[in-house]
């Protein structure tokens, strides 16, 4: 088994991942700055399709539901997400994988794809130890750093019912 996956802790090698994730790989950009918004899990985000997020911009916020509990959270989508949104499905048909694979017509990308990909990109950029689930956990521990510790913020953003699961995530 793999190492556990880690919060990016300094806010600016978070921003350089970001900016190489922009030029080397819009898929992978667009999945980080979807699920790190929201501290979404890859299932609720890597099968989404256009229409999805037409529907989500129209609304103003994500509206996903969490496929591990059911539960349903809806986070505003900021202004410049909703920009760069915008911008990526301009030209894409509504029934449209929003992350395509790129083998396959129309196949969404891959848990252990989408992995393999941040995982390298990551390495690119002299970060260790990232993956899928890094975005969530990288939300987290910033919303836990600019609230002043307050656990329970983090707690209500992640979803979870024990603090005890939040503090791993921090």
């Amino acid at each position: 088994m793999g190492k556990a996956v880690k919060p990016i802790k300094n806010i600016e090698d978070e921003l350089k991942l970001i900016r190489h994730l922009e030029n080397r790989d819009k898929r992978v950009y667009i999945y980080w700055l979807i699920a790190r918004s929201g501290a979404y899990r890859s299932t609720e985000v890597l099968n989404l399709t256009v229409e999805d997020i037409e529907r989500c911009l129209n609304k103003g916020y994500f509206d996903f539901r969490e496929q591990k509990t059911g539960k349903r959270r809806d986070l505003p989508i900021e202004q410049e997400t909703r920009y760069i949104l915008n911008e990526y499905i301009r030209d894409k048909a509504g029934y449209m994988v929003l992350f395509p694979s790129r083998t396959g017509y129309n196949q969404p990308i891959t848990y252990r794809q989408m992995q393999r990909l941040i995982k390298s990109y990551g390495l690119e950029c002299g970060i260790k130890n990232i993956g899928t689930h890094t975005p969530r956990k990288s939300a987290s521990y910033q919303l836990y750093i600019s609230t002043n510790g307050n656990i329970e913020e983090v707690k209500k953003l992640l979803g979870h019912e024990r603090t005890k699961d939040t503090y791993r995530y921090i």
